[in-house]
């Protein structure tokens, strides 16, 4: 955490020291496909959330420009279940803050890379049956996931023009977000259409 807190301080530091002139600021929605890798998880299938969230766009040369932002995203897995023909998934709900080093390639593509502090909202456990579809969201199961993930990313996107974006990112988890043994791992894409001002 105290390296973390140092990267976010030179960050902020560095990013301050920009002209506002050059900064932009936007707003991204899409959905995203998320997995986790660890036991007790079918790591070839994904499940379907949401995120949506704000970022700021500051130039730092001809082609290359610091993006921080912030976002709301759920993320979660199926989880084998030996028992009856039942589906059970958890889905947690993350305060993302990505960093990204955005380059751009030409006028219409660019590429994205950099890191992902999230921090732990909520946690649901779902259970479908032919009988309807249960959710539980008790304090128990929020204990199951430590509060704090990180992330590395990687990114694609385009520039539709009239400051309409958009991108896809693949976010490979770094940190273990399981709190009771064993290592878990959140891995997702989000494909987000975006908007700056």
């Amino acid at each position: 955490m105290k390296n973390l807190s140092a990267i976010l301080i030179l960050f902020v530091l560095f990013t301050s020291s920009i002209n506002a002139q050059d900064t932009r600021f936007g707003l991204r929605v899409g959905p995203s496909f998320t997995t986790v890798g660890g036991e007790f998880i079918d790591r070839n299938s994904f499940i379907v959330g949401y995120h949506a969230g704000g970022y700021v766009n500051i130039r730092i040369s001809e082609n290359m420009s610091v993006e921080p932002g912030l976002q709301w995203a759920t993320k979660g897995s199926p989880i084998i279940f030996v028992g009856p023909p039942i589906k059970v998934r958890h889905r947690n709900s993350y305060l993302d803050i990505p960093l990204l080093l955005k380059y751009d390639a030409s006028k219409l593509v660019f590429f994205l890379i950099g890191v992902q502090p999230s921090f732990l909202l909520n946690s649901e456990l779902i259970i479908q049956s032919d009988e309807g579809k249960s959710v539980n969201n008790s304090t128990s199961i929020k204990d199951s996931y430590n509060d704090f993930d990180f992330a590395a990313i990687i990114g694609l996107g385009f520039n539709l023009g009239l400051g309409i974006n958009l991108q896809l990112n693949y976010e490979h988890g770094l940190a273990n977000i399981s709190a009771y043994g064993g290592s878990n791992f959140n891995r997702g894409f989000k494909l987000s259409l975006g908007k700056t001002f």
